[in-house]
């Protein structure tokens, strides 16, 4: 077998021929491309002329590391054994010439202008447009847009249009899509739509006209509105009536069916049309199972044959029509939903193309359009002809018809037979249909196949060489495991749905004459729901927790005073498992060796997370694969308490983060300082949730509950100190300051468990990387992160010593010694709710994907046809998690209570495959193939790189040693270093952003860095807080009314704020009073701008290199100058005569060395408006100069 593969290789790397090369999962096909690319370079092609184009990135930069080590290697190789190891690779015996060239080959590939061309579809398209801009019709010097950056331009563009659509027939449309579907499933609808754009673009209006109305078998379009209205007036009420009469004398279900007769005379009172009767007339004349068979008993029928016969006669004709209407309501809303993608699209388009962008399904259709249908193709294409030899396609089961379109286009030339070209030029891809999985992506499985026989036969009309290669043989893999995978894919269920051709799939272990461990393969029975009992809702930990009494062995399924669900029975049988072998000296199984596959990231993820670090020791776990990073409760928490500085008023909002790990009060709590105390009386309505707070801290009564006290003051105590240092602080430190100088960190970690640690870091990752890209702002940053939809995609290649949580699909193209499969009862058909709201037919139509009552024959197919994608791609996604196993692999599952297994789920094809070879455990608990006590608690270990022992997949080099020898047990005892010892410096003011404002309080009170207490300020300081707060936000928003409208709007503002109604009056006056002085009209004109943010480093006149973050109240960029003015809301503004006060002298110098910092030579001139007054007043240069020079 080794020389069938070996031969099989040999033709899939020849640098004579091109290949199409079919590879097992396992078979090592990244050891092949490697190969060919050495080997093409051997033969005299320059690295240049090659192009590998691989499906991600990490894969393009993986490769080309195994290159140039590979090439790196062989430079510095002894002759013989560089003869011996070239002859073995590449099957051919090298000359001197050839030797003394392949040590050149390094330098060559590494002095390769621009390096080599090993790249993403995406990267080759980018950059061919780089290069021909003006030719592809896009703008020199575009920009590409990530997929993030793409969906936060679709929602907004999508918000525009329902806000600010002036087309008729487009609102019209929209009231007819909003009618049938809530905002969950018209936001489904718009990204389904940015989906399939480039499927909404291929088709003229007419062309999608006409394609539907054949598609639906409809002759002529009658709006939905206009349909039936014969028949409707038609209907004889009266005779309706007689036989609801009928039917309440007779039986139960008689009875029934007078209720519906009932609604449907109740609906034909209230409209006139066809399509609002259409649910009352589906619930009478039809059931779930069909046409409703009798509409009243024998008895009853006998004794009222003209009611219960009028009856029948409807139904027929409405049967007749039934069809006819859901043909047109299909019709008209496909129709909208195009209208709705013309409009989206557009606006999307037009604001890419305004801001220089382009997606990554724009470089694909840019590249295919330049390449295939422009007059100046020809000239593109000799450019590239004189650039391109050979072209290499990896994973070419996932490139979509479009990308293959680009490389069609390029590679036409290396088929035009004899004359064309003197050089030899080849096209080699290698796949595996069986692996095709990412049809989201656009893959299409059976392009693989017709791409293969495509270029077969223009090789056959070139008289060229074309080999097609099949790699069956298999270096990751036990035979135990392998033996599995081929009685799963013998299954009828299975096979005809894994390849386009149907063939049988056999695998043969190159593995099995080693002198290994033997593997194992174990099925664990499922475990199964129960009644429980109801869980508090707000401690998702308590579901899951283990007492502290209890030991990490127990077989209890009682945990917490909660019973357990079959996920986290699952989760807790794979941990102990893990634990155990962690836990065995005999066993060399480590965490690292270990990979858990799931379907998709539900809630198992986290239950399986928990488990493991449940552990005593906990294990190492690398956390999921890929994580919303909103929909983690740390993150939520951590979002309500940015939320919470930003709005106090928000009382919803409040509540919430006073009932979370970091307010630290009960439900109880809550309902207490709602109702409690003396909030109650009539006194206290009105009030907002902080004014309770303050109120209950201040007047406490002496016999209120003490623990209940503390845990008001220490809530406030926490807001108070969040919003003294919100204003001071970028967001990262902001919310570094909440997590670790408030303990923060340590609140959420008692509440929802270490696993918090996770998305908590990679909510302070995306902080700074806000922080790089924009001027620090906390709203800016939570109003990001929370319409992001951000999703955090780990690298988990190599996942360390930590145990491996990952989709199926994000696994693709990895292994590991030992796989869990936890995730194997789901259904292969998506649930209605997760289906997209629209498909795509055979020929091109987008077709709108209903409920199952108002689905058309023609959309029933097509959901049919799509359903039926669905399932082939399930089962090829389980061939992609059985073939992820180098040793052992462990199957399991959960399920719900009193429901059974899914026909055809993943459990079910693995438990008839496993029976055929293997035997039963005892106690019924599962089936195994393989010897578990011969086995033990050992994996086998790689020890050399040869092909047949390093190469998985991808070819990765996959390295496990002993623990024992892989530690340095000398170092491992040395001593401490002083340091370790030592408390670490307190960190330097300068290293702390401060306001400008704070700066000179800072060097006044050095040591004073932490707010005061709740207790230690005074009530005075927070309302004057509380008002200048007020005055500022009011200030701001006034400024763009109109006149008119500025005293209703501040009075409705200031309702937010109950403990300012005695000076409500007041503040309007004074606000109102300043907006209207004829002097400061300039401060409000189209050239300011209020609460600018501003922030950088100042050398101070004491040497320290200050770094400052704050905002200015109002900025004027004036024609001659720059105009900052500072807001000062003290009831008692100074005398003209009054010297400035130092600290605002300073706070104003610092804005303006800032700013004249990025605005170097325009004077910046700065100045105070004291609102109460209004005074203003502008501060001389001398002034500013005067206050900075005394801090020395």
């Amino acid at each position: 077998m080794e020389s069938t593969h070996q031969q099989a290789v040999l033709e899939a790397t020849s640098a004579e021929n091109s290949a199409w090369v079919s590879a097992h999962a396992g078979s090592g096909k990244t050891y092949v491309l490697i190969t060919r690319l050495v080997t093409l370079m051997l033969s005299g092609t320059r690295p240049e002329k090659l192009l590998c184009l691989t499906y991600t990135r990490t894969a393009a930069a993986e490769m080309k590391q195994r290159l140039n080590d590979l090439l790196g290697e062989w430079a510095v190789l002894p002759d013989a054994e560089l003869k011996s190891e070239m002859k073995r690779r590449t099957g051919l015996t090298p000359t001197q010439k050839q030797i003394n060239d392949v040590r050149q080959l390094f330098a060559r590939a590494m002095d390769t202008p621009g390096g080599l061309k090993i790249q993403t579809i995406h990267a080759f398209c980018e950059a061919l447009l780089n290069r021909f801009p003006l030719e592809a019709g896009i703008s020199p010097g575009f920009k590409v847009m990530d997929e993030r950056a793409f969906q936060a331009l679709a929602a907004e563009t999508q918000a525009k249009i329902l806000q600010q659509t002036e087309s008729d027939a487009l609102k019209k449309a929209l009231q007819r899509l909003t009618r049938r579907m809530n905002e969950t499933g018209f936001n489904t609808l718009c990204k389904a739509i940015t989906e399939k754009r480039q499927d909404f673009a291929a088709q003229s209006s007419d062309k999608r006209r006409d394609g539907l109305m054949d598609m639906l078998g409809v002759t002529k379009h009658i709006p939905p509105e206009s349909f039936g209205a014969t028949f409707i007036k038609g209907i004889s009420r009266e005779t309706l009536a007689d036989a609801a009469n009928c039917l309440k004398k007779s039986g139960t279900n008689d009875q029934k069916l007078a209720v519906l007769i009932e609604a449907l005379l109740s609906a034909l009172d209230k409209f006139t049309d066809f399509e609002m009767l259409h649910p009352a007339l589906e619930d009478f004349f039809m059931t779930d199972k069909g046409p409703r068979a009798k509409f009243a008993t024998k008895a009853v029928a006998a004794e009222f044959p003209t009611e219960t016969g009028y009856l029948l006669e409807l139904q027929h004709i409405y049967i007749r029509l039934r069809e006819d209407f859901l043909a047109q309501l299909n019709l008209q809303i496909s129709l909208d939903i195009y209208m709705l993608a013309d409009a989206l699209l557009a606006e999307i388009d037009f604001k890419k193309n305004r801001q220089g962008y382009l997606d990554y399904d724009d470089l694909i259709f840019y590249a295919d359009k330049l390449l295939s249908n422009r007059r100046d193709t020809g000239w593109v294409l000799y450019k590239l002809d004189g650039g391109i030899d050979h072209i290499l396609v990896d994973e070419a089961q996932d490139t979509s018809p479009r990308q293959w379109s680009v490389i069609s286009a390029i590679a036409e030339e290396f088929f035009s037979g004899e004359g064309a070209s003197s050089r030899q030029r080849t096209l080699f891809a290698v796949g595996d249909e069986k692996q095709s999985i990412f049809s989201f992506q656009g893959a299409d499985p059976d392009k693989f196949d017709s791409m293969r026989s495509y270029y077969a036969e223009k090789a056959t009309y070139a008289q060229a060489d074309f080999k097609k290669v099949e790699l069956t043989a298999s270096w990751r893999s036990t035979q135990e495991v392998l033996g599995l995978v081929d009685r799963v894919c013998e299954n009828q269920q299975v096979q005809p749905q894994l390849t386009k051709q149907g063939g049988e799939v056999s695998h043969t272990s190159m593995r099995a004459s080693q002198n290994e461990t033997g593997g194992l393969v174990t099925l664990w029975p499922v475990e199964k729901g129960e009644a429980r009992v109801m869980a508090d809702l707000f401690d998702p930990r308590g579901a899951s927790e283990t007492p502290s009494n209890s030991s990490s062995d127990s077989t209890s399924d009682i945990t917490g005073g909660v019973v357990m669900t079959p996920q986290q029975k699952v989760a807790r049988k794979i941990a102990h498992q893990i634990a155990d072998w962690r836990d065995d000296p005999e066993s060399n199984i480590t965490p690292g060796d270990i990979l858990i596959l799931v379907q998709n990231r539900g809630p198992f993820v986290q239950d399986m997370i928990r488990a493991l670090k449940s552990q005593h020791p906990p294990i190492d776990v690398a956390g999921a694969d890929r994580m919303t990073l909103t929909d983690q409760l740390a993150v939520k928490d951590l979002i309500c308490a940015g939320q919470i500085v930003l709005m106090p008023q928000d009382d919803l909002m409040l509540a919430t983060f006073l009932r979370s790990p970091l307010g630290g009060m009960s439900e109880q709590d809550l309902m207490k300082l709602c109702l409690g105390s003396n909030l109650s009386s009539d006194q206290g309505r009105g009030q907002s949730l902080i004014a309770c707070l303050r109120h209950i801290n201040k007047d406490a009564a002496s016999g209120e509950d003490r623990d209940y006290l503390m845990r008001v003051s220490a809530a406030l105590e926490m807001i108070d100190a969040l919003m003294t240092h919100a204003a001071k602080l970028p967001p990262y430190e902001f919310y570094a300051y909440l997590l670790d100088a408030l303990s923060g960190r340590d609140k959420l970690r008692a509440r929802l468990g270490v696993e918090v640690d996770d998305p908590v870091e990679e909510f302070l990752n995306q902080a700074l990387e806000y922080e790089r890209q924009n001027m620090p702002s906390l709203q800016g940053f939570l109003h990001r992160i929370q319409y992001d939809d951000l999703q955090i995609k780990r690298d988990m290649e190599q996942g360390g010593e930590a145990v491996r949580i990952m989709t199926v699909h994000g696994a693709k193209g990895l292994e590991a010694p030992v796989v869990f499969l936890p995730d194997t009862c789901r259904s292969p058909i998506k649930s209605a709710s997760l289906q997209s709201p629209i498909s795509c037919s055979a020929g091109g139509n987008i077709i709108w994907q209903p409920s199952k009552k108002l689905v058309s024959k023609a959309g029933k197919e097509t959901g049919e046809q799509e359903r039926a994608l669905e399932s082939a791609e399930h089962k090829r996604l389980l061939y992609v998690a059985l073939t992820r196993a180098r040793d052992r692999l462990y199957v399991t599952g959960f399920l719900p209570a009193n429901r059974n297994l899914p026909e055809s789920c993943w459990y079910s094809l693995i438990e008839e495959g496993i029976q055929r070879d293997g035997h039963a455990l005892p106690d019924e608990s599962g089936w195994q193939i393989g010897d578990a006590s011969i086995v033990g608690g050992r994996i086998a270990l790689d020890e050399g790189e040869d092909e047949g022992e390093d190469e998985g997949e991808d070819g990765d080099d996959v390295e496990h040693s002993e623990t024992s020898n892989a530690q340095d047990i000398s170092a491992t005892n040395a001593p401490l270093r002083l340091w370790v010892h030592q408390l670490a410096k307190k960190e330097s003011v300068s290293n702390l952003p401060l306001g400008p404002s704070d700066y000179f309080q800072q060097r006044r009170l050095p040591n004073d860095l932490l707010p005061k207490r709740s207790g230690e300020a005074s009530t005075q300081d927070i309302t004057a807080r509380q008002r200048g707060t007020v005055i500022h936000l009011l200030l701001e928003g006034l400024a763009g009314l109109e006149v008119a409208h500025y005293e209703t709007t501040a009075r409705e503002f200031l309702t937010h704020y109950p403990d300012l109604e005695a000076e409500h009056n007041q503040i309007i006056a004074e606000v109102m009073k300043l907006l209207a002085k004829p002097d400061l009209q300039m401060l409000f004109g189209p050239q300011s701008r209020a609460e600018v943010p501003i922030g950088g480093r100042l050398l101070m006149p004491g040497g320290d290199n200050q770094l400052f973050s704050g905002r200015i109240d109002r900025y004027v960029d004036l024609p001659e100058a720059i105009l900052i003015a500072d807001y000062k809301t003290t009831r008692h503004p100074p005398s003209a005569d009054d010297p400035i006060d130092a600290d605002i002298a300073i706070q104003l110098e610092i804005y303006r060395k800032l700013v004249s910092a990025a605005y170097p030579g325009k004077e910046v001139r700065c100045a105070i408006v004291w609102t109460a007054g209004p005074q203003y007043r502008l501060v001389t240069p001398e002034e500013l100069d005067e206050a900075w020079q005394k801090l020395k």
